[in-house]
């Protein structure tokens, strides 16, 4: 239990360590106006992370209590269901940042220079939300199984 608890706040610590050493760098090489659209590209799907109802820590869960119970299918039921819950609740939501990134990027009084590419950023962003809410729920049967 020892072992794996280090291993997870390394695992929780490493990552906020790196960031600490390149944040500078990052900066100095994007400037701070590219580097406050780089993060407000990158909070913007976050703040709509409730799109996922929990559906990944459901999946999950019931997942995993079909695992024990040695029931394959109904674990793949699980699976199936909740990816389609999170597609159901996070598809309209990318969508609507997709259709309106130019007017939530004009909110943040981004810079005329850089609000082309923050729209483009915002909407590959608004993608791959949908993609990790989909990653979340389709690692359920390798948590299940550790």
């Amino acid at each position: 239990v020892v072992k794996g608890s280090l291993w997870t706040l390394a695992g929780q610590v490493a990552p906020l360590a790196v960031s600490l050493v390149a944040t500078p760098f990052v900066i100095r090489l994007l400037g701070a106006e590219s580097y406050g659209v780089l993060i407000l590209i990158g909070l913007i799907p976050t703040y709509l992370g409730f799109a996922d109802f929990g559906m990944s820590m459901a999946s999950t869960k019931f997942g995993s209590e079909a695992y024990a119970e040695g029931d394959e299918e109904k674990e793949a039921r699980i699976v199936r269901t909740a990816a389609l819950i999170a597609l159901m609740t996070s598809v309209p939501v990318a969508a609507a940042l997709i259709i309106f990134a130019s007017p939530v990027i004009a909110l943040f009084n981004v810079p005329e220079a850089l609000q082309a590419e923050a729209v483009t950023a915002l909407r590959i962003a608004a993608v791959t939300f949908v993609i990790n809410f989909l990653c979340g729920i389709f690692n359920t049967p390798q948590l299940a199984r550790l």
